[in-house]
């Protein structure tokens, strides 16, 4: 008995297999295991909205709320010294 794994997608109740995978002979027993989904899919932000926690509106509000207050005020000299300094220093 071979314990090779197998990757492929369901399509229906049937599963299809991948390029390049050997599937197992027929009337070989398998056992199925979801795999989660790939970061940044569709199906991942899917996921993710459906795990918990599930958030009240009020919860969106404090967090938003949170951010703002934790904002630094924009600073007007130049961070990277791209431009001259107005000290007239170089």
């Amino acid at each position: 008995m071979s314990t090779t794994a197998c990757y492929g997608v369901v399509r229906g109740r049937t599963v299809v297999f991948q390029e390049g995978s050997e599937p197992p002979a027929d009337g070989t027993r398998v056992l199925v295991t979801p795999v989660p989904p790939e970061a940044g899919t569709a199906a991942a932000v899917l996921g993710a909205m459906d795990a918990e926690p599930h958030l009240d509106p009020s919860d969106v509000d404090a967090l938003e709320a949170a951010i703002a207050e934790g904002r630094r005020p924009r600073t007007s000299s130049d961070l990277f010294g791209s431009e001259p300094d107005q000290t007239g220093a170089t």
